[in-house]
């Protein structure tokens, strides 16, 4: 795979129901941000871009969502901040992972996440809601 484009275009081409609800691509090379095709995945429940050279900042139409219940984006190079009402407009996120990232600070996220993973100078903490 040489680019975004032609990831979406074989992912689009090769679903054959729209209603997409888990989509992992750990380790597929996307070197860009997270590709805008994902964000229309309506239906999408698990979305795991863990190690995929992904770069750049997580986009606020990452709330556009809402059946999204597990997103894992660990081991990439994401930059920026992360704030909590990134996923406000998700309720039903329960695990988060952010590990082993780029951010500028230590991610926030909204505290009915159950667990999710962050990194900071090296170090992984798992923190887990109650």
């Amino acid at each position: 795979i040489e680019s975004a484009e032609q990831l979406s275009t074989i992912v689009l081409n090769d679903i054959e129901d729209p209603t997409v609800e888990i989509l992992s691509l750990t380790g597929v090379s996307i070197d860009s941000s997270i590709p805008d095709f994902i964000y229309t995945l309506s239906d999408l429940s698990v979305l795991v871009l863990k190690d995929c050279s992904l770069s750049g900042t997580i986009n606020s139409s990452i709330s556009n969502l809402h059946s999204l219940s597990v997103l894992d984006l660990c081991d990439n190079r994401l930059t920026g901040t992360v704030t909590a009402d990134l996923f406000d407009d998700n309720r039903s996120l329960r695990y988060l992972g952010l590990a082993r990232n780029s951010f500028d600070t230590v991610p926030v996220v909204p505290s009915r996440i159950a667990v999710y993973a962050y990194s900071i100078i090296g170090r992984t903490d798992y923190q887990s809601v109650q």
